[in-house]
């Protein structure tokens, strides 16, 4: 387990670079799409980014329950403006380009950059279900969800981000 901590630190060091480097205008905030089925690590990759970059927020579909209360959440944040929120993190599945359409649409309308991250086991069903089934009652989740059948219908439905989205960049 502790090589596979240290392989996802590396990645998340290289994304972290590769993200800050391509924003480019720093008058424009960014909004990072992240990508994958459920288990596949946004959470954590998204709480291990903000709490290592400042001026850095996420929105998390898990916490406040329905697209419509992240969407208003998203605008809270991205209102404040580029002196105090630089980039904003989409924490949820978007697991296909309608599902990310709403972000990339709220970035353009707020003059953000859209850009994306794909975890690395952002479509592997057996790893993803191996670890929402071991999140059991973690405050956010039941711990009753049927994650196998969860998971299994997102890994189908899963389709990797195209910059032809509208996205400019992918990560």
């Amino acid at each position: 387990d502790s090589e596979l901590m240290k392989a996802s630190n590396e990645e998340f060091k290289k994304i972290f670079q590769a993200t800050s480097a391509s924003q480019t205008n720093k008058h424009k905030q960014v909004v990072l799409i992240l990508v994958g089925i459920p288990g596949c690590g946004k959470s954590t990759f998204s709480l291990r980014f903000i709490n290592e970059t400042s001026g850095w927020v996420r929105v998390c579909q898990d916490e406040v329950r329905t697209r419509q209360r992240t969407i208003n959440a998203a605008i809270r944040f991205l209102e404040k403006g580029t002196d105090v929120i630089q980039g904003l993190i989409i924490d949820r599945c978007n697991f296909d380009a309608m599902q990310r359409k709403h972000w990339i649409d709220l970035a353009k309308e707020r003059g953000a950059m859209p850009m994306c991250v794909v975890l690395r086991d952002a479509d592997n069903v057996r790893v993803c279900t191996e670890r929402a089934l071991q999140r059991g009652d973690d405050g956010v989740h039941t711990g009753k969800e049927d994650w196998k059948h969860i998971v299994g219908r997102m890994g189908k439905l899963f389709d990797a981000p195209r910059l032809e989205e509208g996205l400019a960049g992918i990560y």
